[in-house]
């Protein structure tokens, strides 16, 4: 489970949950994940998520808002062991997982 405190994004924070779970849980990722997130407007965000007490914590890094969060976006997440994943969220919220 990913808590997520302080200045948190209210944007997706479910699909960011779903998509750290999915990289720790399925494909092996070591916590702490970095990832970053640049938007189709220029928006961008960096969130480091760290383990707390068994559970994965959620800590907004940096965020610039050009006119608002949209999508299509792209994320990056980097591992612990410096293994990267790429995501692609579709205008329609469909997203696409690479591990590289």
């Amino acid at each position: 489970m990913v808590i997520c405190r302080g200045r948190c994004m209210q944007f997706g924070r479910e699909l960011f949950a779903e998509v750290v779970t999915e990289l720790v849980d399925v494909h092996g990722f070591v916590p702490p994940l970095s990832m970053v997130g640049v938007a189709d407007d220029g928006s961008m965000f960096g969130v480091r998520f760290a383990q707390d007490g068994g559970q994965l914590q959620a800590q907004v890094l940096c965020q610039h808002v050009e006119i608002q969060f949209g999508l299509p976006m792209n994320l990056m997440v980097v591992d612990d062991a410096n293994r990267a994943a790429r995501v692609f969220v579709a205008t329609g919220g469909q997203r696409t997982l690479s591990v590289l």
